[in-house]
Parts: C-alpha cells; sequence; structure tokens
C-alpha cells in the first residue's frame, strides 16, 4: 500500500514538472534560444491580402453605384502646361497649390469656405494627374480640321451671349436664343458635365436591369442609358447629350453617344461626334473614367481625357440645383440688357434733322 502511494505520488509530481514546461519556455533569459521563443517573436503568420473584386448588383452587374464627387480633380488642367512636359505626376504639394488657387480664382464675392472644394473644409486629395488629356502622350488637344477651324471661329465670335468679361450682363441687340444653354441652365453638355467645378460637383449612378441612370448635381442632369442590343437609334432622332446605348466589356461599363443636335456642342464638336466613355471602378472607393473623342470633322485624330471620382456616401449629398429657364437671374439679365439698349439710345447724339 505504502510502495502504491508512493508511485502515485512521483506519477503526479513527473506530471506537474511536464506542465510547467511551456511556462519555463515562455520565461527563458534573454539569452537563451528555442523554437518557442522565435515562434513567439515571428507573431502570428498574417492572412494573404485578398484581391479586390468589383462588387455585382442582385441581377449580376459590376456595381457603380453611390454618390461620387470629382473636386480631387479641381484645379487640375484640361490640357498639360508646358512647363509639365514629360512629367509623370506633380507632388502632394503642387497638387494642393494649384486647387487652393483653382478655388480662390472662382470665388465671385464668396469666401473660400463655401466652396465644396476648399482644402481642410471637406474630405479631399488633390489629384496628382498632370492634365486631364491623356491621348496625345503630349497631353494636348489634336490640331482643328479646316471645318473645326471655321466653327471655331464662328463660335467665338458668338460668345456666350454676355458681355465680356460679365456672367450675367446680355450684349445689347441680343435675346434668350443668343445665351449660351449653360447661361440659361439647360445643360452643360456631355461630357461638360465631368469637368470639375468650384462647386456642385457631385455624381450619383443608379443601377436597375438593363439600365444604368448618371445624375450629375450641376444643373440637375440625368442620363438614362439603355444597356445591351438595344434597338438601332433613328438617324434623326437628335438630343442635347446625344443618344447613349451602353454595354459591358468585363467589368467596365461602355457607354456611346451619337446623334448629338449642336446646341451644347462639347469643344466646338459637329453633330457626327462619337463620344465614348468607360467607367471602370478600380476599388472601393474610386471610378476611372475615360472618354474618347472621335470627330473627324473637327479634329485631326480621335483623343482621349481621363480623370476619377471619389465615393464620398459618407458626407456628400446632392443638392437641389434651383437654377432652370425662367428664373429670376434670366428675366433680369434681360431687363438689364434693355435698360442698357435704352440708356445708350438716349445718350446717343440726336440727328439735326429730327
Amino acid at each position: 500500500m505504502k510502495h502504491r502511494i508512493l508511485v502515485s505520488l512521483g506519477v503526479l509530481a513527473a506530471a506537474a514538472v511536464f506542465a510547467t514546461l511551456p511556462l519555463l519556455a515562455q520565461t527563458q533569459p534573454a539569452g537563451q534560444t528555442g523554437s518557442a521563443k522565435a515562434a513567439q517573436a515571428r507573431g502570428p503568420k498574417p492572412a494573404a491580402a485578398r484581391p479586390w473584386k468589383v462588387p455585382r448588383t442582385p441581377w449580376g452587374d459590376p456595381d457603380l453605384q453611390g454618390i461620387w464627387t470629382v473636386n480631387d480633380m479641381h484645379g487640375v488642367p484640361f490640357e498639360r502646361p508646358a512647363n509639365l512636359a514629360g512629367a509623370t505626376e506633380v507632388t502632394a504639394a503642387e497638387a494642393a497649390a494649384r486647387q487652393e488657387r483653382a478655388t480662390q480664382a472662382s470665388i465671385w464675392g464668396y469666401d473660400r469656405e463655401w466652396r465644396d472644394t476648399a482644402p481642410g473644409f471637406i474630405r479631399t486629395q488633390p489629384s496628382r494627374q498632370v492634365a486631364m488629356v491623356l491621348d496625345p502622350s503630349d497631353g494636348r488637344v489634336p490640331p482643328l480640321t479646316a471645318d473645326g477651324k471655321k466653327r471655331a471661329a464662328e463660335r467665338a465670335a458668338r460668345g456666350s451671349g454676355l458681355i465680356e468679361g460679365s456672367s450675367e450682363e446680355l450684349r445689347p441687340g441680343l435675346w434668350v436664343d443668343d445665351l449660351s444653354p449653360y447661361v440659361r441652365c439647360i445643360t452643360r453638355g456631355v461630357p461638360e458635365v465631368w469637368m470639375p467645378m468650384p462647386y456642385n460637383n457631385g455624381v450619383q449612378i443608379v443601377q436597375g436591369p438593363g439600365y444604368v441612370v448618371v445624375q450629375n448635381e450641376m444643373i440637375h442632369e440625368a442620363r438614362v442609358i439603355p444597356l445591351g442590343d438595344s434597338a438601332d437609334v433613328e438617324s434623326k432622332l437628335t438630343q442635347w447629350l446625344g443618344v447613349p446605348r451602353g454595354r459591358w466589356d468585363g467589368d467596365t461599363l461602355v457607354v456611346e453617344s451619337t446623334n448629338f443636335n449642336g446646341k451644347a456642342a462639347f469643344r466646338g464638336a459637329s453633330t457626327n461626334l462619337r463620344l465614348t466613355e468607360r467607367y471602370t471602378r478600380v476599388d472601393r472607393d474610386t471610378i476611372q473614367i475615360r472618354v474618347t473623342i472621335d470627330d473627324p470633322e473637327t479634329w485631326t485624330r480621335p483623343w482621349m481625357f481621363g480623370l476619377d471620382v471619389r465615393r464620398d456616401d459618407e458626407q456628400y449629398e446632392l443638392v437641389e440645383y434651383s437654377c432652370h429657364e425662367g428664373n429670376y437671374s434670366l428675366a433680369n439679365i434681360l431687363n438689364g440688357a434693355r435698360k442698357l439698349e435704352k440708356e445708350a439710345a438716349e445718350a446717343a447724339p440726336k440727328s439735326p434733322n429730327r
């Protein structure tokens, strides 16, 4: 009996020793080495990063939905400046400085705090992109054709209908139809709707089976884009923003627009412009947009510009753009023009025969 008790005590002692071995291994002096210490130094093995995948709608299309802005692009020149020839990007400090310059240049009597693009007041990361034009590689819009030059000269002579340097004074003798569609708050045109402004840079994308809707905050424009093999567009049907047709190329939405009426021509394009937009969601918060301009009547070769739009569902909200034809501004512009005409007539020298 005594022998059995001693054996049992020996077994318990051995078990206690083995139980304390892991603790001893964890409290080894700094000079000691061991597999347990090496494993502890390495820490837990990090999980392999999973490649980002474009989310899908319930019906299986790539999901581009949400509220986005082009605030980051404000200040990026459309064409590459001569002093940045060959540059791949600008520094973060240069990007912030040029965005602030663009904001200050557009104050129009408001403090900078009222601008959506004022650094420090919104969540923004000024784009370091050198210029919007990406093709040709020199970042410059290709030369105009002979017909394109002729129309450009006519457009320059006609202008916006306003007195040069003014945002609200109509030139004498002109009427509503002589004002640009932007002044009249009808449309900015496409792809002009993508050009960043000092404010109202919001874009909301909504999708449904067979359709994508792109709503721009500035001048409250919404384009309804049918997807798939839609019926051919009637050649006589023309619209301010053209007639769009969309399709999916992998995860990229491709939208081709034709049949423009020429009343809101982009940089003087003809009514035969073929506009191709490509929307690619490259990560959770970024859609890369590439726009190809193909108009042999206006430019000597096709060209392309691009920009990124950033997701901002948490902070940004599209607000009503309360500007429309027939609002107070348009009536005041016309009243002011008539008043100026009357004053000019009264001040003119009177004919001696009258």
